[in-house]
């Protein structure tokens, strides 16, 4: 069985989310082709889900079926999709530089 790496999880007001969880509830639509979940800071739980995908699935789609696989706190609060994932040269999908780049965005200056 998969463990996931604990520096991957999200704790969000001291409830564990798993990113492979999300991804997996995202990944179940025929639309979606790939998908990465990664941590976004969040002043009032600590951390929050946030979820990259790529596909031909709406980011209204997305919602509704995580909302209908995983509990409240699972929820991503950002769903953005691209064309592609970013990589890094290996072909790996960091969450930490993904979690970077997005959270920055996600918080007012």
């Amino acid at each position: 069985m998969f463990t996931a790496r604990a520096d991957d999880m999200i704790n969000v007001a001291g409830l564990n989310v798993y990113p492979q969880d999300v991804e997996r509830a995202v990944m179940a639509l025929d639309g979606v082709s790939d998908a990465v979940a990664f941590r976004i800071s969040d002043l009032h739980s600590g951390a929050r889900a946030g979820l990259l995908y790529s596909g031909t699935e709406t980011e209204e789609t997305i919602r509704q079926a995580c909302r209908a696989a995983l509990a409240g706190y699972q929820q991503p609060t950002l769903i953005k999709q691209l064309p592609a994932l970013p990589r890094q040269a290996n072909g790996k999908i960091s969450r930490r530089e993904i979690s970077a780049r997005y959270t920055q965005k996600a918080v007012p200056a």
